[in-house]
């Protein structure tokens, strides 16, 4: 049964392993008649957890999503090293690794907190010179991708049963899990890879909060599809937000700028702002001008 509804905002998916996001993607939208259906950041097939899936309007706020900090549960497996830096690739090499100790573990991690250098896996969705850098590893394509700027906020040792070690890591946009795998694994000198990975966290949405696959399939009410859905704005609460009168509103909608001259308005030049009418609905993301005291509509969410 597909549903003709009228709703604007996100669910909260556990992605199940073995799917990708484009086939969770595909399974919603045979339950829902939505045209606009986006996800928040892509999510590996051996992968489980948090998947925010974004639905009509709320595909407009998906940028702001894709910019928030992510959480996750990893399970490495020392003394293995694959192609994939995961368990779906193939073992490249077997080393020994039974003088690691948790405290060579414990000590290694500072060196991959905060912000650092990775090179991202080449079995991935990143481009090389036009192409899927994935494509090109499988076709055995010699290429080498470039490091790039991330942040790790944190990395805690939650369990230390050799040859498996449970991680909690909460990152930037940008960062691979499975390249801390492959990285650490390296600089204590026995190998990893990643065994199991679970994403607990993205922005707002956590995993305690989302809805399984299977289980969403049974929504197929009307009337009980709308609670499992998310509001749009949730996604963007971390913005300052902003209420507009009637006039103000009306103006904001058809492309005008709001002036704001109240000198108590301290924000900052170019920042996107939460923007609500009078009775406190949702309808805009602005972007105040400093030097003009104006704020420009930057998205708006027409009824």
């Amino acid at each position: 049964m597909i549903l003709k509804l009228s709703l604007d905002g996100f669910i909260i998916v556990d992605k199940p392993i073995g799917y990708t996001s484009a086939d969770v993607i595909r399974d919603i939208k045979r339950l829902i008649d939505r045209q606009k259906i986006g996800h928040g950041g892509t999510l590996d097939p051996m992968a489980n957890g948090v998947l925010p899936i974004g639905l009509g309007k709320a595909t407009r706020l998906m940028e702001y999503l894709l910019d928030e900090n992510k959480e996750y549960l990893a399970t490495f497996r020392l003394g293995e090293i694959t192609d994939t830096y995961d368990c779906t690739g193939a073992i490249v090499a077997k080393n020994n690794y039974s003088y690691i100790t948790q405290e060579i573990i414990e000590k290694s991690l500072p060196r991959f907190t905060g912000w650092i250098y990775q090179k991202p896996p080449k079995f991935s969705a990143l481009k090389f010179k036009g192409r899927r850098s994935y494509d090109l590893a499988r076709a055995g394509v010699e290429f080498d991708l470039n490091p790039r700027l991330v942040k790790v906020h944190s990395i805690s040792l939650e369990r230390f049963q050799p040859p498996d070690v449970d991680f909690r890591i909460t990152c930037s946009r940008g960062f691979y899990v499975r390249s801390l795998a492959n990285d650490l694994g390296e600089y204590i000198g026995c190998g990893a890879h990643v065994l199991n990975l679970t994403r607990l966290k993205v922005g707002p949405f956590k995993l305690l909060n989302s809805v399984a696959l299977n289980e969403l399939k049974r929504y197929n009410f009307q009337d009980l599809f709308p609670q499992i859905i998310k509001p749009m704005d949730e996604v963007v609460k971390r913005l300052r937000s902003l209420s507009l009168n009637t006039n103000q509103e009306s103006n904001f909608k058809m492309g005008k700028p709001v002036s704001l001259f109240n000198d108590s308005l301290k924000f900052r030049d170019d920042e996107h702002l939460r923007i609500y009418n009078e009775s406190c609905d949702f309808f805009a993301i602005g972007k105040y001008n400093a030097i003009k005291k104006l704020l420009l509509p930057f998205k708006v969410f027409s009824s």
